[in-house]
């Protein structure tokens, strides 16, 4: 089993926030699988870099047991599964995105240790770390990635999907107060036929 690794300037209860369409919350809740991204080249290299820093760094935060690491050959092209979270800010209320009234983005809330217990990667380590890496983002985000060997699978060209205990990973969900009220109604209801989380709105 991987280990997970922290970066030392995040704490484990902190609050993320990650925006998703309906379609995308109901595929989380009803598949229970988180998609990642297949990081591009301008941020592999840094996330190497970053993966190799965490691994450094004097106390490493390991959330598994602890068992030896699998690294990927060096000769095999690596994989980079990635996920950006922000931070939900003060009370966990996120700042909303901009959205179209009539299709908007939907708030999920979690934290760092709720993400490392909730995502099931395997022989994989896990590492979380704050980092400078959408472009156009002034502050900065929390990158959950892996390191993955070869061709990961199931997998297209741009997305990997990991298994996720979403009792463990999903806190609370958030949707914007200019929403329509029956889109509110039914955000509630597809989550609470699935889980007992708060659903909340922002303004």
């Amino acid at each position: 089993m991987g280990r997970t690794y922290i970066s030392d300037r995040l704490i484990p209860e902190q609050t993320l926030l990650q925006y998703m369409t309906f379609h995308e919350l109901m595929a989380l809740l009803k598949f229970n699988q988180c998609v990642f991204a297949q990081a591009g080249d301008a941020q592999h290299k840094a996330l190497l870099r970053t993966a190799s820093r965490l691994r450094r760094q004097r106390a490493v935060r390991v959330l598994e047991p602890p068992r030896a690491s699998h690294a990927p050959p060096p000769r095999l092209k690596r994989h980079i599964a990635l996920q950006w979270w922000g931070p939900a800010g003060e009370r966990a209320r996120p700042t909303p995105l901009p959205h179209d009234r009539q299709a908007p983005q939907i708030g999920v809330l979690s934290t760092v240790q709720a993400l490392c217990n909730a995502l099931s990667l395997g022989e994989h380590d896990l590492y979380i770390s704050e980092a400078n890496g959408r472009p156009g983002d002034t502050a900065p985000d929390i990158a959950v990635f892996c390191v993955l060997a070869g061709r990961p699978g199931p997998t297209t060209d741009d997305e990997l999907r990991l298994l996720a205990d979403i009792r463990e990973l999903l806190t609370g969900i958030v949707v914007p107060a200019d929403a329509p009220p029956r889109f509110q109604e039914l955000v509630r209801k597809v989550v609470q036929e699935h889980l007992w989380i708060p659903v909340r709105t922002w303004a």
